[in-house]
């Protein structure tokens, strides 16, 4: 049983940390003074001095308290999508909390107090590095990446880009520079291509629904119904596309395109994965996973209750991505929807 005592202490604990949040929101990183932290959490400045040792080592708890490990990380088996989550979550973080004002504030203060600079490399510099040397490592395990790939020298690189923008223009922080940041550093795969996962370009409408098409039409001799239920479909979710509840991602080598996932958010609830496919010749790259991870991670940031998909019997390569992903095949029936007679499968995740 916890003892009253302790739970007091813990409420105590959390109230300085919101306490010290709120400060700082208010009158930024230099601006926050202990003895304003302690009036507004209703405690004494040695209650506070108790518990940290100096401004600096309170702040940093309270960037990790607003920037939590368990939001920044994602199992997804790519590196380049683990990153790119790592990035977008931590710039949306900056965005809707005072982390940014924190962070910031610490990096000038190391200029100049011993203390700034012990918390920072204690907790945020040692203790979240193997955040971004992880995924690499294990990429480099796997075979994803060159053995020889310098997975110090990428760390140091996305740390002095962010905190560079950090510092000089925090609006910059955006998902695009996430992603623009992990193509360029962890890019050059697949045998000296460049893979990169982008949002729609004009004309992939096109290219998806010939890709589909074309693969289906030669393995299940799915002809026009097909392609025109594709092309529809795909145009109709298009012409309503909103990016606050729907994805559109394109997987390119080298610029072509060679895959494509989208997540249909109109039911806010469910979400529905629709048109994922790789063409030939890059199954088993990596190249699926990225792009299923992908579509999980807007999921999960969108906080749908669970994501489903329907698919038809004998795509195993697909179905094995699936079940990796945790979903369960709920349903299986005889249709005609795909415009012959099929076996349709119906695949969940909850979340």
């Amino acid at each position: 049983m916890i003892k009253k005592r302790d739970r007091r202490s813990a409420a105590k604990h959390r109230a300085i940390l919101k306490a010290a949040a709120a400060v700082v929101s208010e009158a930024g990183y230099n601006g926050a003074k202990i003895e304003h932290i302690a009036v507004r959490a209703g405690v004494g400045k040695q209650t506070i001095y108790r518990r940290w040792p100096s401004k600096a080592h309170l702040l940093t708890e309270v960037y990790t308290s607003l920037v939590p490990r368990r939001r920044l990380t994602v199992a997804a088996g790519s590196p380049a999508v683990e990153l790119q989550h790592l990035l977008t979550e931590s710039f949306r973080l900056y965005r809707e909390t005072p982390a940014a004002s924190i962070l910031a504030g610490l990096i000038a203060d190391v200029q100049t107090q011993g203390d700034a600079a012990d918390s920072l490399r204690e907790t945020l510099i040692n203790g979240r590095r193997n955040l971004i040397t992880g995924p690499l490592q294990r990429a480099i395990g796997e075979n994803l990446l060159p053995g020889d790939f310098d997975v110090a020298w990428a760390a140091d690189q996305i740390v002095a880009l962010i905190w560079h923008r950090l510092l000089s223009d925090r609006k910059k922080l955006t998902d695009d520079f996430a992603r623009e940041m992990v193509d360029k550093i962890i890019g050059k795969t697949l045998s000296g291509r460049r893979l990169s996962i982008t949002d729609y370009t004009p004309g992939a409408l096109g290219t998806v629904c010939e890709m589909q098409t074309t693969y289906h039409a030669e393995r299940r001799n799915f002809g026009r119904a097909f392609e025109t239920k594709i092309a529809g479909e795909m145009a109709e979710f298009l012409a309503r596309f909103n990016p606050d509840q729907n994805l559109f991602k394109l997987a390119k080598v080298d610029g072509e395109i060679v895959g494509s996932i989208t997540i249909d958010g109109q039911n806010p609830d469910h979400a529905h994965l629709r048109w994922f496919f790789v063409g030939d010749g890059l199954r088993g790259l990596g190249v699926g996973s990225q792009l299923l991870s992908t579509a999980l991670a807007f999921v999960r940031s969108k906080e749908f209750s669970t994501v489903f998909l329907t698919t038809i019997d004998g795509l195993d390569a697909a179905r094995h991505l699936y079940e990796k992903a945790g979903f369960d095949l709920v349903e299986e029936r005889s249709g005609d929807s795909w415009g012959k007679e099929v076996i349709e499968q119906r695949f969940e995740l909850v979340i």
